[in-house]
């Protein structure tokens, strides 16, 4: 969608983790900035559901702290925040003056009928060794006995 992104972020108590997260992901390089949206949480964008004059500022502090991204080279926008991502979506909003938004709720949904499309297709969407290998012996009976024996299939 772009080669360079700026997050907007809705708490600053947030920022070095989503640092983190776009280090280990390997994407440090492509980060431009990560912008601050002025908004009181929760109570505004609570309100911002009900009240179009709220929603429509929250909106608009979004759109000027993904343009102080644009400005500073990002192509995309993504927004940091579950609840401003549903309110984004909400609204329409999936672009901020050309720049695609990539909403995480989106994406999320995407992923998922990916992994879907994957797994019908070849068996497979995650590997099951090392790291995603299913639990097994004494572990995996506790579990099976807990949660039923269909849970881990194939694992012994």
């Amino acid at each position: 969608m772009g080669t360079s992104f700026s997050v907007v972020n809705v708490n600053p108590k947030f920022e070095r983790r989503v640092t983190e997260n776009i280090s280990s992901y390997g994407l440090s390089d492509r980060l431009v900035s990560i912008d601050r949206m002025q908004v009181e949480r929760p109570a505004v964008f609570d309100r911002a559901f009900a009240d179009k004059t709220v929603r429509d500022d929250v909106l608009e502090q979004f759109r000027a702290a993904a343009r102080q991204g644009l400005a500073k080279g990002a192509e995309t926008i993504i927004p940091a925040g579950g609840i401003v991502m549903t309110l984004l979506a909400e609204a329409g909003v999936d672009e901020v003056d050309g720049a695609p938004v990539v909403n995480g709720l989106y994406t999320l949904v995407k992923i998922g009928e990916l992994a879907a499309s994957l797994r019908a297709l070849t068996g497979h969407f995650t590997s099951k060794r090392l790291t995603y290998a299913p639990p097994g012996g004494a572990l995996l009976d506790d579990i099976r006995r807990v949660y039923g024996s269909h849970v881990y299939p194939g694992a012994r």
